[in-house]
């Protein structure tokens, strides 16, 4: 983030499919990871069902709040605009 004391990271968090990318925020020393989206686990708030979600590039609006592109299926010709306002739970998340 611009103050430089957080990191964004894109993992697939254990999926069997290693293409299923979520986004997950961590304090820059590498300690407070935790994840940030659930786009691939069924029955969470952030959950797609059109197939293969792929998280792909993202940029800091402020110092708490990223915006991001997300692909949502396999050809990764489809996809949505999330931003997301970081620590608060559940992230408050915006879709355009």
């Amino acid at each position: 983030n611009p103050a430089h004391t957080r990191i964004i990271w894109a993992s697939s968090f254990g999926n069997a499919d290693p293409l299923r990318l979520d986004w997950g925020v961590m304090d820059n020393d590498g300690t407070g990871q935790r994840r940030l989206t659930f786009f691939n686990e069924p029955g969470q708030q952030d959950f797609v069902a059109a197939g293969t979600v792929l998280t792909a590039d993202f940029a800091w609006i402020d110092d708490t709040r990223i915006i991001g592109l997300v692909m949502t299926n396999a050809a990764l010709n489809t996809g949505f605009i999330a931003t997301y306002k970081i620590g608060t739970y559940p992230v408050a998340r915006v879709i355009h």
